[in-house]
């Protein structure tokens, strides 16, 4: 229950949080294996929004966060591995 209400009430600001902020919520979830759908698209959807601005630890973790709970997510995927060819 505690986990869905922090979830719930992430999403609607979830375009507030910054790039480490969206990937130390995402690598959070992997690490303690919470998939709430809900939060993943957000998190997502605000990830590709602001995938300029991550740096290379920040592509890493949101990387291992979605193998990590098994998610097929092309269109991050694809941002991630694009910002990671800027940033290298």
């Amino acid at each position: 229950p505690l986990l869905n209400a922090l979830a719930a009430a992430s999403i609607p600001i979830i375009t507030q949080f910054d790039p480490q902020g969206l990937s130390n919520t995402f690598w959070s979830c992997a690490e303690i294996g919470f998939a709430h759908l809900p939060l993943r698209e957000a998190i997502s959807a605000a990830s590709i929004a602001r995938i300029s601005e991550f740096e290379a630890q920040g592509i890493a973790n949101t990387a291992w966060a979605l193998s990590t709970l098994e998610g097929c997510d092309g269109p991050l995927l694809h941002a991630l591995a694009a910002q990671a060819r800027d940033v290298a």
